[in-house]
């Protein structure tokens, strides 16, 4: 018996997840894809579990091809949830959320200047870079971004140049 866990597919597009898709993530899985390529390595998924671990991930359990466990129902529940995978237009939307999180952040820091207020960031972590560099933001937005982590400070946000510093007030 094997066990495996991924970020879900399925959640990362409903979701509009965009940011969580970046260079240290090699692929984006479904139980459909992983069902497929176990079959090849004469493996068999017999039950799964959802979890909320990175915005929805799946925990698989699989075997050799005529183990000791029964299909559970919980892997044909996700298979039919996964059959709006096979539509292009299931895929549409997706573009429209991401840009209205882009845009709805660009908003609200635009309209937390006008009013003179600073808005600074908390934790310099790759989906927040991610975010950033999408919806275009620089350091005249968020003039630092607060990380508790020390290989961090003194550095920048890859793409946005915006300053990482060990704690709120000590702008760079």
């Amino acid at each position: 018996m094997a066990t495996f866990e991924f970020p879900h597919l399925l959640n990362l597009i409903r979701g509009a997840q965009f940011d969580t898709i970046y260079h240290e993530h090699y692929s984006y899985l479904s139980l459909t894809a992983v069902v497929n390529l176990f079959k090849r390595a004469g493996l068999h998924v017999f039950g799964v579990e959802k979890l909320a671990t990175h915005g929805g991930s799946l925990r698989v359990h699989a075997q050799h091809e005529g183990g000791p466990h029964r299909l559970d129902e919980s892997v044909v529940l996700v298979l039919a949830e996964e059959k709006c995978l096979a539509e292009p237009a299931f895929y549409d939307a997706f573009q429209a959320q991401a840009d209205r999180v882009k845009n709805d952040l660009l908003f609200f820091l635009l309209q937390a200047r006008s009013l003179g207020q600073t808005v600074v960031g908390f934790g310099a972590a790759a989906k927040a870079n991610t975010l950033l560099n999408y919806a275009g933001i620089r350091a005249d937005l968020i003039p630092y971004v607060v990380d508790e982590t020390p290989a961090k400070h003194g550095k920048f946000m890859p793409g946005s140049r915006i300053p990482v510093v060990p704690k709120f007030g000590d702008r760079p």
